[in-house]
């Protein structure tokens, strides 16, 4: 789930605004942190290798299939400082849905990518395309890219706002580029990819891993609210750390710190699909086992630690102790995790604080975290397709064609709004001490917007696309993300218009932090305008 952004976190009636530093290739690099480790064990930074024997592609036959649909992506927002959009350097903001023309399905020029499934992060995206290679683009300050972004023209003054406002972006950064072939085996396809803040994952038609960037550990801003059940929420801003505390991975022999390159994840075989939320991951095998690792600051990873080793072992991947019946879905949100079985029960762990987790009990109380797996049984028996968490509100798209949304109501990403009659029951809203509805309790449809095929959110907006192919959007718009040509918010999901997307039958939605895309299958009409955007 996207987060690293610059974003609103609301409070009350007040809303502050948390902005991530904009990118210098003069910045020096962080100095190394102190973590509570073996003097034996090896710290390594950039260039670090688990080693997998046997391993590869000559000795693994395939069990995942690459997607055949090619998809056109449409992005808008803004990509002011680390070419979000991936519309190439001299192109920061697409106040409505743009084609992004090196992934223009239908071209069939020697830069561009027939791209099959993509993924948003915070600041960066990463694609798939139909011949299992990976193309990455956005903020390349961790590794996130997975490939070298080295910009002469980079070498600007970060004090210089004025400069870097004018200035062109990295192209290296601002253009979608594929990750080289020399940086995997030989014969290495991939068929599935996931992005968080900082880090990147694909899986090989093998069920091999591979991943790269990092996961920032941040520290934890807390301001408290009474709600009208007598319990006491918090609201938590999660900061990075001034020194930037980060960790890829941690084993008894070695703990990498960034990895700018892709590494092959140990442990991790038989692999069908993964999933980020911003600084943790889940991976899912073919025995319907859930894996993860990474930031458990709010019990996401969802596995106990020992004692002793507690930072080491959230870093390395390990099995999370869930359903004996087999899992077939997973997700993950910025705190909070699900897992949906294969007798349809949902799971959640993580972060509760807004009731994001979906978790009645404890939702918004002080200690409102899941420290493991928690059935969560209004999401059950209903035929979940897709699930997408952000900070604090879910969503999902079940069987039936319903758009679910829950957690944090005031904002207006959830994109509807309740009557009266809803507000006043405890049993579906919890309010806080200033009179204000805080929470939404249970899953509720999204009404006017069609029949559900697509949902995505991040930490102040959601996407949804219906079964006829059109978009909406709603929740804060300052930075473009709702794609309707202006900066307002918009409590209501509205239906996201341009000329570029008449005839055009969407398929997927993605949100990051300040941006949002959307995608069609090629053969879903014709292409109006080859590169430009809608007014």
């Amino acid at each position: 789930m996207p987060s690293k952004v610059t974003r609103h976190h609301a409070t009350g009636n007040n809303a502050t605004k948390s902005t991530r530093a904009l990118p210098s290739r003069k910045r020096p690099i962080a100095a190394n942190e102190t973590y509570p480790t073996s003097r034996k064990r090896a710290k390594v930074s950039g260039q670090g290798v688990v080693p997998a024997i046997g391993l590869n592609n000559a000795t693994l036959g395939n069990i995942n299939a690459i997607p055949r649909e090619v998809l056109t992506v449409y992005v808008f927002g803004t990509g002011e400082s680390a070419g979000d959009l991936g519309l190439g350097p001299d192109k920061k903001e697409a106040e409505r849905p743009t084609i992004i023309t090196r992934l223009d399905g239908r071209q069939t020029t020697t830069d561009g990518y027939r791209v099959v499934q993509l993924d948003c992060g915070g600041m960066h995206t990463i694609a798939l395309t139909e011949d299992g290679r990976i193309v990455t683009w956005g903020g390349n300050d961790n590794g996130a890219l997975g490939r070298d972004t080295n910009w002469d023209g980079g070498l600007r003054d970060i004090d210089a706002e004025e400069e870097m406002d004018d200035g062109d972006l990295n192209p290296l950064e601002s253009t979608p580029t594929c990750i080289p072939d020399t940086s995997f085996p030989p014969g290495t396809k991939f068929a599935t990819v996931a992005a968080g803040d900082s880090c990147s994952f694909a899986v090989t038609t093998t069920g091999l891993v591979y991943g790269w960037g990092t996961f920032v550990v941040s520290r934890r801003v807390t301001s408290s609210f009474q709600l009208s059940s007598g319990h006491s929420a918090n609201s938590r801003l999660w900061l990075q750390d001034a020194q930037g505390k980060k960790c890829f991975l941690c084993s008894n022999s070695q703990r990498i710190e960034k990895q700018d390159k892709p590494m092959l994840m140990p442990g991790l075989r038989n692999i069908k699909t993964v999933a980020c939320g911003a600084n943790h991951a889940l991976a899912l095998d073919s025995s319907g086992r859930v894996w993860s690792w990474g930031v458990n600051e709010s019990a996401q990873v969802g596995r106990r630690a020992r004692p002793q080793n507690q930072f080491m072992d959230s870093f390395y991947p390990g099995i999370i102790d869930l359903s004996r019946h087999g899992v077939r879905y997973i997700a993950a949100g910025e705190l909070h995790s699900f897992a949906v079985d294969n007798e349809d029960r949902a799971f959640a762990w993580g972060a509760n604080n807004f009731g994001q987790a979906g978790y009645v009990r404890n939702a918004g109380t002080g200690n409102a975290e899941l420290p493991y797996p928690m059935q969560i049984r209004p999401l059950s028996k209903q035929g979940i397709t897709v699930l997408s968490a952000a900070s604090h509100h879910s969503t999902a798209v079940t069987a039936e064609g319903r758009f679910l949304v829950w957690g944090r109501l005031d904002g207006g990403h959830l994109g509807l709004k309740l009557a009266q009659e809803q507000l006043d029951d405890p049993k579906l809203v919890r309010w806080d001490e200033y009179g204000k509805p805080r929470i939404l309790l249970q899953p509720l449809a999204v009404p006017g917007i069609g029949d559900a095929a697509h949902v995505a959110c991040s930490t102040g907006h959601a996407v949804f696309v219906n079964r006829e192919g059109r978009a909406f959007a709603a929740g804060y718009g300052f930075q473009y993300q709702l794609g309707n040509g202006t900066n307002e918010d918009s409590e209501i999901a509205t239906e996201v218009k341009a000329k570029v997307l008449k005839d055009i039958k969407l398929t997927w939605c993605g949100a990051g932090g300040q941006f949002s895309m959307v995608a069609a299958p090629v053969a879903g009409g014709n292409i109006s305008g080859s590169n430009g955007s809608a007014e």
